[in-house]
């Protein structure tokens, strides 16, 4: 529930912000990092945070139910552990793609 819920709140906050720069007219900026970091600062840190929750609530529901699929069909430890090990992999990833996406995103160093 958290999960799906974050995603909602992902969507929203993004429908938010794409509303806010169609009708309103914002000053000139150097580019769009320059934009969203001055005038947009507050939804483009909820969509970030909530998609990271998103995604690892949505794994963690992953590997729920695959723990209890195997716990129900009397798989052996190491199966478990090798499921475990590749749903923690499979996040690790996700948020390592997202951070790198963040981070080569735009701005200076000093601005990140």
């Amino acid at each position: 529930l958290l999960s799906v819920t974050s995603e909602l709140i992902v969507v929203l906050w993004a429908a938010v912000a794409v509303n806010q720069l169609t009708e309103r007219a914002y000053d000139p900026a150097l580019s769009v990092w320059d934009l969203i970091h001055r005038d947009c600062d507050l939804a483009w840190s909820a969509v970030n945070s909530h998609y990271i929750l998103g995604i690892i609530g949505f794994t963690g529901m992953l590997w729920l139910r695959a723990y209890v699929m195997l716990l129900g069909a009397s798989a052996s430890k190491s199966l478990m552990n090798a499921a475990s090990t590749g749903t923690a992999a499979a996040t690790c990833l996700m948020v390592s793609i997202v951070n790198r996406g963040v981070e080569s995103g735009g701005g200076t160093s000093v601005d990140r």
